[in-house]
């Protein structure tokens, strides 16, 4: 069994490494105005959640790389709650997935079952060869959480 998840692990990053750097494609209007849609699921309470929006996290001239942190409305200032910490994927900076209706409302939602909900931008981008910036940023978003 280990032998088979490692020859699976070894065989994708093969094929990462040899896959072709292309930036993804562009969204019409359309697609942008679908994504910022909240999602459907809604529970009580996160009409009450408090939201921190457009923090700065770390030091970068890019005003798109910021933060969102979604608060339980019941939270006192010396409590200590859990956090989740929303962390995108692939997706440019010129597209803040922390704007995006899905990460907002999961933020909501999570607030609102008593937990911090961290959503952030980071500068995932186009080489992939540039990771260490979105590595970086990950960390930034960690420290400036914790």
């Amino acid at each position: 069994m280990i032998r088979a998840c490692f020859a699976f692990l070894m065989t994708l990053i093969a094929s990462l490494a040899c896959a072709k750097e292309e930036p993804p494609p562009a969204l019409d209007k359309a697609a942008l105005e679908r994504a910022r849609r909240p999602i459907v699921l809604s529970v009580p309470g996160m009409e009450r959640v408090v939201v921190h929006s457009d923090l700065t996290y770390t030091q970068t001239d890019d005003p798109l790389v910021r933060m969102d942190v979604y608060v339980p409305a019941d939270l006192q200032a010396d409590e200590r709650r859990p956090i989740v910490m929303l962390v995108h994927g692939g997706v440019p900076v010129s597209l803040p997935v922390k704007d995006m209706g899905a990460y907002r409302s999961w933020g909501r939602l999570i607030a609102a079952h008593g937990m911090v909900a961290v959503t952030f931008t980071h500068r995932l981008r186009w080489p992939l060869s540039q990771l260490q910036e979105s590595a970086s940023d990950v960390r930034a978003a960690i420290d400036f959480v914790r």
